[in-house]
């Protein structure tokens, strides 16, 4: 009894050994996008009085300057970021100005993007709902609020970073046939 407790102790501590620096970074990411949330959602008087589009567009450009100013320099100056099995940490700090720029601008749309997708996504459970159940169409069963704003949010920007992995990965393989055939 005791060796299976011991293998199960291990197995924890190996996991969280192997995976600290990751789990550190989605927590980090998740609670930033549960505060902006918080602060723009919340806080401010954009929910209430202007347009859901108008909601989006200034969530997804706040999102998107958190994620510049201050979840990128602080991962990458603490952590060695893997993507793609390789550490990209050089790679962030020895961009050109264009470069920046470019993955700047990208990560705005793309924090953006990711808004509409987590709006679509409280629509749709709370459409679904409503046509279940047969309750009001004014019925809201998931208003929004951080936590689960912030758990959509790391999902769906999570997903996006791994279809652009996967596409990285395909271009890459085709280079590398094309090359060894020409």
């Amino acid at each position: 009894m005791r060796q299976v407790d011991e293998n199960t102790e291990k197995g924890i501590k190996g996991f969280w050994h192997r995976h600290k620096e990751t789990i550190i970074m989605v927590v980090f990411r998740w609670w930033l996008a549960a505060a902006v949330y918080f602060f723009v959602g919340w806080g401010t008087e954009l929910a209430l009085y202007t347009s859901i589009v108008d909601m989006i567009f200034i969530l997804g450009i706040v999102m998107g300057i958190v994620q510049i100013v201050i979840f990128n320099p602080v991962v990458y100056g603490m952590f060695n970021v893997k993507r793609r099995g390789k550490i990209v940490n050089k790679k962030y700090y020895n961009r050109t100005v264009w470069e920046g720029v470019l993955v700047k601008v990208a990560e705005i749309f793309k924090c953006m993007f990711v808004m509409l997708l987590v709006f679509l996504t409280y629509q749709g459970i709370n459409s679904l709902y409503i046509m279940i159940y047969h309750v009001s169409d004014t019925f809201v069963a998931l208003p929004g609020e951080p936590v689960m704003f912030g758990l959509f949010f790391l999902l769906f920007y999570s997903v996006l970073g791994g279809i652009y992995d996967k596409i990285l990965d395909v271009i890459e393989n085709d280079s590398t046939k094309t090359g060894k055939e020409g």
